[in-house]
């Protein structure tokens, strides 16, 4: 979906980089905002995961959302989310794939009959990471693929939602990891 976009390069099976996808200038915006934030800006990301942290939704991120959604063709949409990821020294992000919490919502979709009543429901198809600091380790790996991409800010991250695009994150070595996270969307019917 991304190779044939000006700026893309690809990587591996559906994986896709926009290296300079953020200016010096934008970054440096975007690291002023994130080091003007105070503790009570950032919020766990989960109970069991206490150490990464994700700011609450910050309205300095919208014209990146902008720039992505002019890129989307018709009937994908990019998620809400606005929000900062922190990862510290020491830090990882385990292997896992983006989809996983919407294959309960596929198989219903694929037992729809032609004639029933349906509605409409998102299906995650795509993820995306942009980074915003330098920072030793913490690299983006996808296991399936046996590819390790070394990030620097600036570059944007997108691939496949499925299993053969799994990935996680190395340990973090030095300094703070500043990055974005976000899904591409479709829609598919459900049952009613």
């Amino acid at each position: 979906m991304f190779k044939h976009i000006n700026g893309f390069e690809q990587i591996g099976e559906d994986i896709f980089v926009y290296k300079n996808f953020l200016s010096d200038l934008e970054l440096n915006n975007i690291m002023s905002t994130i080091e003007s934030l105070e503790e009570k800006d950032w919020k766990f990301v989960n109970q069991q995961e206490m150490r990464n942290k994700i700011s609450f939704p910050n309205p300095s991120l919208n014209f990146i959302r902008e720039r992505i959604i002019s890129f989307l063709p018709e009937g994908y949409f990019l998620g809400k989310g606005t929000s900062f990821v922190r990862l510290f020294k020491g830090n990882d992000w385990g292997e896992h794939i983006d989809a996983h919490e919407f294959l309960s919502i596929r198989e219903k979709s694929a037992q729809l009959k032609d004639d029933e009543p349906f509605e409409w429901a998102d299906n995650e198809r795509w993820g995306l990471v942009l980074y915003f600091n330098d920072f030793e380790g913490g690299e983006l790996y996808y296991p399936e693929q046996n590819i390790e991409y070394k990030q620097k800010p600036g570059d944007l991250v997108i691939h496949s939602a499925e299993k053969h695009c799994a990935h996680g994150v190395r340990t973090v070595k030095s300094a703070i990891r500043y990055s974005h996270s976000n899904h591409i969307f479709d829609k598919i019917k459900v049952p009613i």
